[in-house]
């Protein structure tokens, strides 16, 4: 799978994930009766967030090589999660130590989810490639 792709695939996938958990915690205040605010840059921060943290994935990416290391990935998670609670400092996801911890609990979500769906992108990749070997080798 080329860098490219793989940027992209993440950041669709971060995409979906966060504008489904903002929805679940829009959902979630409606049926309690709490106030829930959705401001104009929201989705924009949304699109701009998941773009800065799918590109450090270059970073994790060896040529040649589709597994990662655990500590690449444990830096590579660091590296998202400063950005992604300082892009919640500047565009206000969080003003409370509540809303802080529910940031970062839904940063380790996303995370989790979207190194789930990249793993099982890169089997299927896998699987394709193998598959096709395998016609070569018995057409031979």
């Amino acid at each position: 799978m080329d860098k490219l792709r793989i940027v992209s695939i993440q950041t669709f996938v971060i995409t979906f994930f966060m504008v489904f958990i903002i929805g679940i915690e829009g959902l979630i205040a409606y049926l309690t009766g709490e106030a829930f605010e959705f401001y104009w840059y929201m989705p924009l921060s949304v699109v701009i967030v998941a773009i800065l943290t799918a590109i450090p994935s270059l970073l994790l990416i060896k040529d040649g090589e589709g597994y990662f290391s655990i500590t690449r990935i444990v830096l590579h998670g660091i590296c998202c999660y400063v950005m992604v609670m300082a892009a919640g400092y500047v565009f206000k996801w969080y003003t409370t130590l509540r809303y802080f911890i529910y940031t970062s609990v839904m940063f380790i979500i996303i995370y989790v989810l979207v190194w789930v769906v990249t793993k099982l992108l890169f089997r299927a990749e896998d699987k394709k490639i193998n598959s096709v070997l395998e016609k070569i080798r018995d057409e031979e």
